[in-house]
């Protein structure tokens, strides 16, 4: 998780794009994808131990705060009270490819980028 927060702290006031990839509800294999559009203004860290959110138990989750837009098969909306949290457990592996960075547990995978659109 430290190389995912300092690649956050890194691009504070820029836009990124977040993709998280995670099982489709009812299904063992078909993936559902929410793209996250955000003009990044602040990151911080919350220990949650024991919190329960979206179905994963959650040891750690970074909020990231800003303005910007969630894409989903239903449509656009606009990021819910300008922060979106990103749930860790002891199991979460973050890793660097190139320019992006991934961080990855059982059943579900974020990846951020720069974002050219916002």
């Amino acid at each position: 998780m430290n190389e995912l927060y300092s690649w956050l702290q890194d691009h504070k006031g820029e836009p990124i794009i977040i993709s998280k990839t995670d099982l489709a509800t009812g299904t063992g294999s078909e993936q559902d994808t929410d793209t996250v559009h955000m003009q990044l203004h602040d990151v911080s860290v919350q220990n949650r131990s024991g919190h329960y959110v979206d179905g994963y138990v959650s040891d750690t989750k970074l909020v990231l705060e800003g303005s910007g837009f969630i894409g989903t098969d239903a449509g656009e909306e606009n990021i819910p009270e300008q922060v979106y949290e990103i749930l860790f457990t002891e199991d979460t592996r973050t890793e660097i490819l190139g320019e992006t960075i991934t961080a990855s547990s059982a059943g579900v995978t974020y990846t951020f980028s720069e974002d050219e659109q916002i």
